[in-house]
């Protein structure tokens, strides 16, 4: 019978405790990831004006413009459309924690994790 108990332990360890604890460090450092996000969103924002004042002064010189720069410029515009709605919607997650409604640990995962 305590193998069985050891076993289970084991297992417990593996798999319960890991995803208990990374979901709790996300909402530990909610704050602090937050506050790196939008400092990381406003300087990719402040990057790709750079980029698309290049590429708008090079078309007005008659350049073409690579591809990957195009998609480059594209995929940061949809980067900023998810910022801003992330963003947008942190007032409403602060007074969701702070009304006591905690997110299931077990269920959100699939979300969270990239």
């Amino acid at each position: 019978m305590g193998a069985v108990f050891s076993v289970a332990a084991k297992i417990a360890e593996f798999t319960i405790e890991p995803v208990i604890g990374r979901q709790l460090g996300y909402i530990l450092y909610y704050e602090d990831n937050l506050e790196r996000m939008k400092t990381d969103f406003q300087k990719l924002e402040g990057k790709k004006d750079i980029v698309q004042r290049k590429v708008n002064e090079a078309r007005k010189n008659g350049e073409k413009i690579e591809g990957i720069v195009e998609k480059w410029l594209n995929e940061v515009d949809d980067i900023v459309v998810e910022a801003k709605k992330l963003i947008d919607t942190e007032d409403h997650a602060k007074a969701h924690f702070s009304m006591g409604h905690f997110p299931n640990l077990f269920t959100s995962d699939s979300h969270t994790v990239r």
